[in-house]
């Protein structure tokens, strides 16, 4: 049985924040390469989101409230370091993962393992595993742009 396609992808990056720049006079503009995917659990529904893809990050975080509207089972898990070092009680659970809008999409990522903060309201965020494992992943900064980039070993 072959490996199925992963298809390339070519997003903007998403307007998070426009904020008056008291310094200029000016305004600020945050530019955030948000992936858009659908989430399910099983047999549940899929939910769009749009995730932020952090290439700092090892694995994929969700906020509480969407692991409760998925129906995500939720285990014990370990504390997760964030930014700054500092650890932060959480959950665990699985969730299948695709990748895409508008009816092109990616084949699914199953059974991902997720971390759920317990407290907080973290913007879902997809890091290095599963995405970088199948693509190679471009970020365009100065365009603000990125490009995933199925992977095909030589």
């Amino acid at each position: 049985m072959s490996a199925p396609d992963f298809p390339r992808f070519e997003f903007k990056y998403t307007v998070q924040n426009v904020l008056e720049d008291g310094s200029t006079g000016g305004y600020r503009i945050d530019y955030i390469p948000f992936l858009p995917c659908r989430l399910s659990c099983g047999t549940s529904e899929r939910v769009a989101v749009d995730a932020l893809l952090d290439s700092g990050a090892d694995g994929v975080v969700l906020p509480l409230t969407l692991a409760k509207h998925l129906g995500l089972v939720l285990q014990e898990g370990p504390a997760m370091m964030v930014a700054g070092g500092e650890p932060v009680e959480s959950y665990r659970s699985r969730v299948d993962i695709e990748l895409g809008r508008g009816g092109r999409y990616s084949p699914p990522f199953k059974d991902v393992t997720v971390s759920i903060p317990k407290h907080g309201n973290p913007p879902p965020l997809i890091g290095r595993s599963p995405v970088f494992e199948r693509y190679i992943v471009t970020i365009i900064e100065p365009e603000k742009r990125f490009i995933l980039e199925p992977y095909r070993a030589k």
